[in-house]
């Protein structure tokens, strides 16, 4: 199978320890778009930090390379072929640090840490993270998300931005000081409450599970209450206020997908996305067959095979492709 561009793979290649078909590998993935770009400048960026830390506190290289080893062992890492040596070294133990402390493919820059109220940016990669705002609010980051707050909410409420992906938020009620959500021109404002947003190049969509949270864009304003949603159209700014049926959203916070009455298709969207997946359904008359079951704990092959049980069908491999069919 084609090696994959991963995370491990990318810290490989800023520590230069990569083959050459890997090196070739890398390069051709970092030109292929913009979002690979940006990728490769954020793991750069986690390095050249984490050796500026490395260089400043003494690191005893061989108990980290046996802690190294023994999560190898324990199957949390995977193995490489030598240990490196000299300035290398302490660049791979620099990583080592960030995994040590729980930040592993995600990462927290802290704008202006010497100032009175420092900005937190929270950014995943290829894992979900939760993180306690200043408040005691607790917000749950989906992958490829990124989050922005104060150290401290000082003035008359506690504002924040999502800069991009999902993010299930549980706020601390506080009826003096109202919470508030940016996402780009779009504002969420709320006392005490639960919700998630999911914001893409078109949409933004939010659902409200508990509590009344209040959505404005320019002139535009709604109120949502509990099991209520809205869809926001970024090209002509139109809001779409719905009840929301779906629970599929919630897979990343519960690690449970739950169909009920979900279209096949709205089942496989969110399949690709937490697995990583490329499943396409041939057929239009499959797509829409609804199911009712839930999956939780299994791996992407237990679940395609209930699947096709279930509907009667087949799912075939073809190259990075699952392609299910009749």
């Amino acid at each position: 199978m084609k090696q994959k561009v991963n995370e491990e793979l990318l810290i490989k290649y800023l520590v230069n320890e990569t083959s050459s078909d890997e090196k070739e590998l890398v390069e051709k993935w970092i030109a292929d778009s913009a979002e690979n770009e940006k990728k490769y400048a954020d793991f750069k960026l986690i390095l050249e930090s984490s050796e500026a830390f490395a260089l400043k506190n003494e690191v005893n290289e061989d108990e980290a390379w046996a802690r190294f080893q023994k999560r190898v062992q324990s199957g949390e890492i995977s193995n490489s072929s030598r240990k490196p040596d000299g300035f290398q070294w302490l660049k791979v133990a620099a990583i080592l640090v960030l995994v040590s402390v729980g930040l592993w493919l995600s990462y927290i820059t802290i704008i202006n840490p010497k100032g009175l109220n420092s900005t937190i940016i929270v950014q995943t990669f290829n894992e979900i993270r939760i993180d306690t705002l200043p408040d005691g609010s607790i917000v749950t980051l989906n992958k490829n998300s990124q989050l922005s707050y104060p150290k401290r909410f000082s003035g008359n409420n506690r504002t924040i931005s999502l800069d991009g992906g999902e993010a299930f938020f549980n706020i601390t009620p506080n009826p003096s000081k109202p919470f508030i959500v940016n996402i780009n021109d779009v504002q969420v404002k709320v006392v005490g409450t639960s919700f998630n947003i999911r914001t893409g190049n078109d949409h933004t969509e939010l659902i409200v599970e508990t509590g009344i949270v209040e959505v404005s864009k320019k002139d535009i304003i709604i109120r949502l209450k509990r099991n209520e949603m809205v869809d926001i159209n970024k090209s002509d700014n139109s809001f779409e206020k719905k009840i929301n049926t779906d629970q599929l959203y919630k897979y990343y916070r519960n690690k449970e997908f739950i169909a009920d009455d979900t279209p096949l298709w709205r089942l496989v969207e969110v399949l690709n996305e937490a697995y990583d997946a490329q499943i396409i359904i041939e057929g239009n008359g499959l797509k829409n067959i609804l199911l009712n079951t839930t999956f939780k704990d299994k791996s992407l092959d237990a679940i395609l095979d209930i699947i096709c049980q279930t509907l009667n069908i087949k799912a075939d491999k073809s190259g990075e492709q699952i392609i299910l069919h009749r």
